[in-house]
């Protein structure tokens, strides 16, 4: 039976969430096996610990096919691998229960994957992409938590880490048919490559493939040659010439045993069009190539994060390193509330309708006060098609308080509007929403959809009718003009 189990060396804290890396294997037994049961080195012999004694080359490190040679005459066993890796980021409030459910999902998910794509003769990695990205699904959109929060979340992993198999879980339910495989654009890094070098002491940033959007990595594949520890991954750009700067990074990825490609899903790291990816491990090797790639820039040591940092550059090498996400921009928002219902100029008058704001495919930022500076923003983007002097622009828009704007949840901002005695409309006004992009996660402006409409009644000749005057009711007769 397949199961799922915690690797702490993958666990911490990311952007102040919990973070906990859940590694995913198979038994003897289940279909495809032989996938993640590999033959590799005994890394736990002697000969394995005394370490590489042969040649070198130009450059002081080990000669590959030499090393290769030594590698394959040490003594090996058969191990099982994970065939596959994911990363969930709990919330401060999740239960025990709750976070076995969201091992239990992510286990029945990937199982289900995979062995669709060895049964079809697919690959994993072109297939996810496919897999939009929504709140609350298995491809999740990531939140950074709250700073004040941070030192409670690492309580809270170090806890769940001390009961550790209290959370391994096995498959306990048929496993799903739709895996909602769709036709979503990605983002596109790095490369795999041939297997015939291998890294290790360098910090290294792939340049053959860089960024084709804005976005998120949330998948990277990898392929170590020899078990690697303490694995980080960043995303890079040029400052100038040879020296870079990390744009954003994701620690705690932890060991990654050797044996074969590894994907990793579920991490969160930014990235802009043209930026470049790279990784840091503390010992072990990364396949990769010296000649016939696309480039690659390396520096000594742990370079993640840096600034402005000095990389030496290879012209045809490459390492085994390639990242996909999804691009930003990809959102949408639907607007509701009882002013999408029925609003009249009346009602806009009196007060307490309300706008409420969903998202799909991007978040609100974070309730730290990073929101709450942009509730005028928001209001700024609620636009009449007209202008009439004292319609929605000029009384609404440009005296709503920002106290009116609430953010429910991550996904669901409710404005209830307060009453403006200076409406005062002669035609119907559309009314469109757009978030601007400064709220959102995704940092591309959304455009809310349906519109809506304050419905001008006209008024009816010979009879009372409340009327305004520089803003102050007073009652007249309606002959049908004012």
């Amino acid at each position: 039976m397949a199961y799922a189990k915690l690797e702490p060396s993958g666990c911490g804290t990311h952007k102040d969430r919990a973070k906990l890396r859940i590694d995913l294997f198979l038994e003897v037994g289940d279909p495809n096996y032989d996938k993640a049961h590999a033959y590799v080195v005994d890394e736990t012999c002697p000969e394995f610990k005394a370490g590489y004694k042969g040649k070198l080359d130009a450059e002081g490190n080990p000669d590959f096919a030499d090393y290769e040679k030594w590698r394959d005459g040490l003594p090996h066993v058969w191990r099982d691998n994970p065939f596959h890796s994911h990363f969930i980021y709990p919330d401060k409030e999740a239960t025990d229960a709750d976070i076995k459910a969201q091992i239990d999902r992510t286990l029945t998910y990937f199982y289900t994957f995979h062995q669709q794509m060895w049964d079809t003769d697919k690959k994993f990695i072109d297939e996810w992409k496919k897999v939009p990205k929504v709140k609350g699904s298995i491809r999740d959109i990531f939140v950074k938590g709250d700073p004040k929060d941070r030192v409670f979340n690492q309580q809270k992993v170090a806890n769940i880490l001390s009961r550790k198999q209290e959370f391994q879980i096995g498959v306990s339910r048929v496993p799903p048919t739709d895996l909602n495989i769709g036709e979503k654009g990605t983002i596109d890094v790095g490369e795999t490559t041939n297997l015939s070098y291998g890294w290790s002491g360098y910090t290294l940033v792939d340049k053959a493939n860089p960024a084709n959007a804005d976005g998120t990595i949330d998948t990277v594949l990898v392929y170590p040659n020899v078990t690697v520890t303490n694995v980080e991954l960043a995303t890079f750009y040029v400052v100038s010439g040879n020296n870079l700067t990390s744009r954003d990074n994701e620690t705690y990825i932890g060991e990654i045993a050797s044996g074969g490609e590894r994907t990793l899903t579920g991490l969160s790291i930014d990235i802009l069009t043209t930026d470049y990816i790279g990784l840091w491990h503390d010992s072990g090797k990364f396949y990769g190539v010296m000649s016939g790639a696309g480039g690659l820039w390396y520096a000594a040591g742990d370079k993640i994060p840096s600034d402005n940092q000095a990389f030496s550059s290879l012209a045809t090498a490459s390492v085994y390193l390639y990242g996909t996400g999804t691009e930003s921009g990809g959102g949408s928002a639907a607007l509701t509330g009882t002013a999408t219902d029925s609003i009249t100029e009346a009602d806009v008058v009196t007060g307490g309708k309300t706008i409420i704001l969903t998202l799909t495919d991007d978040t609100w930022v974070a309730d730290d006060g990073t929101f709450d500076a942009q509730r005028q923003n928001i209001i700024n983007g609620m636009d009449s098609a007209q202008s009439e002097g004292t319609g929605w622009d000029a009384e609404v828009k440009g005296k709503e308080v920002v106290g009116a704007v609430v953010r429910t949840s991550d996904t669901v901002v409710t404005i209830t509007l307060t009453a403006q005695a200076a409406y005062d409309i002669t035609a119907t006004e559309t009314i469109t929403v757009t978030i601007p992009g400064t709220a959102l996660v995704g940092a591309e402006a959304i455009v809310a959809a349906p519109t809506f409409d304050v419905t001008h009644i006209p008024p009816s000749g010979g009879q009372p009718t409340m009327k305004r005057w520089g803003g102050v009711p007073y009652m007249g007769i309606n002959r049908g003009v004012w």
